[in-house]
């Protein structure tokens, strides 16, 4: 084999290996509803816990279940039948569906693709045919089912004034991420603007298959308290408001 042919033999390689990259990267990915659903980790919790009387207990208890409740989008993370699927030059799928509330026609915008070894989602709202797309809920898994995260705005519906500008964000972001051994950690970071001036607010559950687990809170830059219990429920909580931390124990009986 002469040189000549080896540089052609060579460069058809590179070729194919360009070719191959290119379709790869522009290959659609075929649809699929995000997997994670929070609210079942919630099962996982020690009879002791959910049913504690202490007062400390029962607010680490109000405080996960808030963590791992989606109940305010979560219908709207599965695609509906009446979806309908639009022309799409890129590499993600797009998809266009209508909800009536009984007092509003919103129009929905899904957008569905993969980036590396994670699948994007990401949703769009807006009133009626005439209003300007508001940004919803953006979530991002690995296609390992693994870990991902979900950034929901909170200010997706601000007015029936807000037909021609969108509203200015306001998110609460979630992140997970299971473990080799089936651990779950779970954080939940949002503004609280129910104050002045807001203030953020971040949540941070660890919980082994068990049921034993924690509970660090943060309000600003400070930890606002922690909580840890045990596989029966019995746990302890330490508020880190003050100067000096004041530690409360429960006992499951």
């Amino acid at each position: 084999m002469n040189m000549h042919s080896n540089h052609y033999i060579a460069f058809a390689l590179v070729l194919l290996s360009v070719l191959s990259c290119s379709r790869e990267k522009n290959e659609k990915p075929v649809y699929r509803d995000p997997s994670f659903d929070p609210v079942l980790f919630s099962d996982q919790l020690p009879g002791g816990l959910k049913n504690a009387a202490d007062p400390y207990a029962k607010l680490v208890y109000g405080d996960i279940l808030s963590m791992l409740d989606w109940s305010e989008f979560s219908g709207q993370l599965a695609l509906p039948d009446s979806a309908e699927k639009q022309v799409s030059i890129t590499s993600a799928e797009s998809y266009l569906w209508n909800l009536n509330t009984g007092s509003l026609l919103l129009q929905i915008f899904l957008s569905f693709s993969k980036e590396g070894d994670d699948y994007v989602w990401q949703e769009e709202i807006r009133y009626g045919i005439l209003g300007t797309y508001n940004e919803y809920i953006t979530v991002r898994e690995n296609e390992s089912a693994k870990s991902g995260s979900l950034q929901y705005n909170m200010q997706w519906f601000c007015g029936l004034d807000q037909l021609t500008n969108p509203c200015a964000p306001s998110y609460r972001y979630y992140e997970w991420k299971i473990t080799i051994n089936g651990n779950l950690a779970y954080i939940v970071k949002f503004e609280n603007q129910t104050v002045e001036p807001a203030m953020n607010i971040e949540y941070r559950l660890m919980l082994a298959p068990d049921g034993s687990g924690s509970v660090d809170a943060y309000s600003g830059t400070g930890r606002y308290y922690h909580a840890a219990w045990d596989t029966l429920g019995n746990g302890v909580y330490t508020l880190h408001n003050d100067e000096i931390p004041e530690t409360h124990e429960w006992t499951i009986p």
